[in-house]
């Protein structure tokens, strides 16, 4: 009794078609560029090449430059911003960082 295993549509050498090209049919999974319209008859060949995080449960007082300490040994740290309240200036507990 064999069971016949295949990759997921996100790994190398699978796609979602049945393929294997090695490049997937949806943007961000396997896929090297994506098409951006702007709207007009322009479209711009856009490298995904970065990975954009979102950090939660992050102390009150955490302030931008400490997500870049925190995240700076896996990559090169493209934006890192922590959300705060208008009011208090204080997080708000969630951040983003973008990681090269």
């Amino acid at each position: 009794m064999g069971t016949s295993r295949s990759n997921p549509p996100w790994a190398p050498g699978s796609s979602l078609n049945g393929s294997s090209t090695g490049v997937s049919a949806h943007p961000g999974l396997g896929s090297t560029a994506a098409k951006i319209g702007t709207g007009f008859s322009l479209e711009i060949d856009k490298e995904i090449d970065d990975t954009n995080l979102y950090i939660g449960h992050l102390p009150p007082t955490f302030e931008d430059d400490a997500l870049i300490r925190l995240f700076s040994p896996f990559g090169e740290i493209v934006m890192a911003e922590v959300i705060k309240d208008n009011i208090t200036g204080l997080s708000k507990g969630y951040g983003f960082v973008n990681i090269f």
